[in-house]
């Protein structure tokens, strides 16, 4: 049977069947515009299409499968000519039809996708070697001039190799014995940090000239670009909604030695805070040696979203061997919205990112291990990162299918079936109690986040949300069909760089489907952040096989290959679209400098509420007397408590009564500071009249909407808004609200009764 199977023609069978299948295909276009197609093949037109693309596409291959790769036969072949100017050019029409939003194209957008595929998947089948090949001698010629470069570099620069000062433990250890080894390896370790800081120049120097000078320079304004976009302005907003838990629990871990949040108004301990308990203790550390502020709070987050430059670099030079390659992930990463964003805010995701890159890093090198004591270590080490990794938010966990992969590869490689079958046992019951526990299934021990109640198991194939595929791709200007369009080369692929594709495959595009079906968060670009910095990666080598495929081969057409690298240059800059006007290109990105319309763009929580203008206003007002009430779940959630208490340190002769409201739209109120009253004393579910009747009051909130339906009315009727005239940005991406005062919506909610 198998015999008669492999000498079947299939080329001649997928001749005639891609021959029929088309001229179905031109039936039911015909049959359609003329308005005779049932509605049943309407409905399922793009399965229908997607056979016929898929039968074509298969003759079309196997067609190419004959063309010899070696010189330029293939290159010449009208099908792999077409397929790759028609695969450039639904690329085109996509990306554009991102800013133009025509109908026509919109309405037939899976379709055009479909066809994309297809011409992706021709032209990568047509030049699946060569690019591997282009690759390999880059690597080869790299490695070699590298190597080069850092043998010659003491006997080029004998001066600056005066600096390459030795530690001395080997010497101390191998030329003396007793009590006199001891006390030189005991003075080799004080003098140890004196040594490399000695040696620290003739290190920088010998890395740039081992790199390549000119790679090094693009590296350092790399860096320039990031750290501006990441550190100028970092205290310069107020604290955001999470952000202050954080900064709260961190001073009543100061005051306590507790993970509690702290009332600054009355002086006193909250509850207990231990989410993300990691993290607020460096936000902890970095207050604790600057003091307690903005600045301190985001400090952490800014220093770790800086380091992540260099680990994208590092990584990605390990992974690829590649500088370009590594460059253009390290420059895509310095002024990536939603990387900045994560830097600057105060909150566990720029942490949770930068350890699942190392996680990336650990398991693809795990893949190449070839010793079983290395292996084990690494496989700890994993295990270690990833548990710590929960800390910070849930979906850690979509990093563990890559992980449980990585380890049965090893597995594989080591330990023979047959002979350790009881290892293998072991292992997938381990795997199956841990996927129970996750779905909630099994209770046997306890995950951060309530796990459980965010995986939904009501599988419908039909009914998916594409929410988390459109964040991962919004910072790039392009949409999610390219993720489908390039899969293809992975699978083509596959084989010749099994390591890297199954990482890929498995660290983004499994996610990416888990996302889809069984994921059930509120959509928040946050929460796809566990393999944002995966993804760059991901995204940089995309872009520079996409240059090597169209312009690989244009060693006689100078010209043209110029004019590829200009458009190459030209997409990566597109990820900075908004600030390529502006003159100063430093800290344009940064989000201290981000405009209300990032809020539509990126999230509404990019747009900080202006409480320093609010509470400026509340407190310049004349007379001591002063009663605010604040809404349930503003955007200025769980500050107001700081912000009062620096107001009220700064003008202690102010007589405030802030009250704010105890239950999602319940339109009563808690007392939460009253400067005649000790907290014991504070009044708790105080109805709207007893206080908006009684005082002058002022309303403070982030959307009028989030209150009682009832006193919403009330506010709309009698509580006159002064946002506009405190000079308060308005929101201009809640399209739900635009009716609210002629389009003006504050980002700050501030009314007077």
């Amino acid at each position: 049977m198998k015999h008669a199977l492999k000498n079947l023609d299939y080329k001649s069978i997928f001749y005639y069947l891609s021959g029929l299948s088309f001229l179905i295909l031109i039936v039911f276009i015909i049959l359609w515009l003329a308005g005779f197609l049932p509605v049943f093949f309407k409905a399922h037109f793009t399965y229908i299409f997607f056979i016929i693309i898929a039968i074509i596409t298969i003759y079309l291959a196997l067609k190419i499968r004959s063309i010899p790769e070696q010189g330029e036969q293939r290159d010449k072949s009208t099908i792999v000519y077409l397929s790759k100017y028609f695969f450039l050019l639904a690329l085109i029409v996509i990306a554009i039809n991102q800013f133009l939003k025509r109908e026509i194209i919109t309405n037939w957008m899976p379709e055009i996708t479909i066809v994309a595929i297809a011409l992706g998947f021709l032209t990568f089948y047509a030049h699946k070697n060569r690019v591997e090949k282009e690759l390999e001698d880059e690597k080869t010629k790299e490695d070699e001039q590298e190597k080069k470069r850092k043998e010659e570099f003491d006997t080029k620069f004998p001066r600056v190799a005066k600096l390459n000062l030795g530690y001395g433990f080997g010497n101390a250890w191998r030329e003396y014995k007793g009590v006199k080894r001891v006390g030189l390896v005991l003075l080799c370790v004080v003098l140890a940090p004196v040594i490399w800081v000695v040696r620290l120049p003739y290190n920088i120097a010998k890395f740039t000239y081992k790199e390549g000078v000119w790679y090094s320079i693009i590296f350092l304004i790399i860096l320039l670009i990031g750290g501006s976009n990441i550190f100028i302005n970092l205290g310069k907003l107020p604290l955001h909604q999470d952000e202050n838990l954080h900064f709260m629990t961190a001073y009543g871990f100061k005051e306590t030695g507790h993970f509690v949040e702290w009332d600054f108004l009355n002086n006193r301990s909250l509850e207990p805070y231990t989410r993300n308990f990691i993290y607020t203790f460096f936000v902890y550390l970095s207050c604790e040696i600057f003091g307690f502020s903005e600045f301190s709070a985001r400090f952490p987050g800014a220093l770790t979203g800086f380091f992540g430059i260099f680990l994208i670099y590092f990584i990605s030079k390990s992974f690829f061997k590649n500088k370009k390659i590594s460059l253009l992930a390290a420059y895509t990463y310095s002024v990536n919205d939603v990387i900045l964003y994560f830097s600057r805010f105060v909150r566990g995701y720029i942490f949770l990112m930068v350890i699942s890159i190392i996680v990336f890093y650990f398991c693809k090198t795990l893949f190449r291990e070839t010793k079983i004591k290395k292996g084990v270590m690494k496989g700890i080490l994993i295990l270690l990162l990833f548990i710590f990794s929960l800390n910070f938010h849930a979906t850690a966990i979509l990093l563990l299918p890559f992980i449980i992969l990585t380890y049965f590869v090893f597995l594989i490689r080591f330990f023979p079936f047959k002979k350790y079958f009881l290892i293998y046992i072991t292992f997938f019951i381990l795997v199956v109690f841990i996927i129970l526990n996750i779905v909630g299934f099994l209770r046997l021990f306890s995950l951060p986040f309530n796990i459980p109640q965010q995986i939904n198991l009501d599988i419908n194939l039909s009914q998916y949300d594409i929410i988390y595929l459109m964040h991962i791709t919004n910072p790039y200007n392009f949409p999610y069909y390219f993720l489908f369009i390039f899969l293809p080369y992975l699978i083509i692929n596959f084989k010749r760089n099994l390591t890297r594709n199954l990482s890929f495959l498995t660290s983004i595009y499994l996610p990416l489907f888990f996302s889809l079906y069984f994921f059930n968060r509120y959509e928040d670009f946050r929460y796809i952040a566990v393999i944002q910095g995966i993804f760059i990666i991901f995204i940089s080598y995309l872009v520079y096989i996409f240059f090597i495929f169209f312009f690989g081969n244009t060693k006689k057409i100078k010209p043209l290959k110029l004019i590829g690298l200009i458009i190459l240059i030209f997409l990566v800059i597109s990820i900075q679209i908004p600030y390529v006007p502006q003159v100063k290109p430093f800290s344009k990105t940064s989000q201290a400098n981000w405009e209300n319309s990032e809020g539509s763009r990126i999230h509404r929580r990019v747009a900080q509420p202006e409480l320093y203008k609010t509470f400026d206003y509340l407190f310049g007002l004349q007379g001591d007397n002063l009663v605010i009430i604040r809404l349930e779940d503003g955007g200025i959630n769980w500050n107001d408590n700081y912000y009062l208490f620096l107001y009220l340190k700064d003008n202690p002769g102010k007589k405030i009564i802030f009250y704010k409201e105890n239950a999602y739209y319940g339109g009563k109120f808690d007392e939460i500071y009253n400067f005649n009253k000790t907290y014991e004393k504070l009044d708790e579910n105080v109805t709207y009249e007893e206080i908006i009747y009684k005082w002058d009051t002022y309303i403070i909130g982030n959307l009028r909407h989030l209150t009682n339906q009832q006193l919403m009315k009330i506010l709309d009727a009698d509580c006159k808004n002064l946002a506009r005239k405190i000079g308060i940005e308005r929101y201009d991406y809640f399209p739900s609200f635009a009716e609210y005062e002629n389009d003006y919506f504050p980002n700050v909610f501030v009314c007077k009764f």
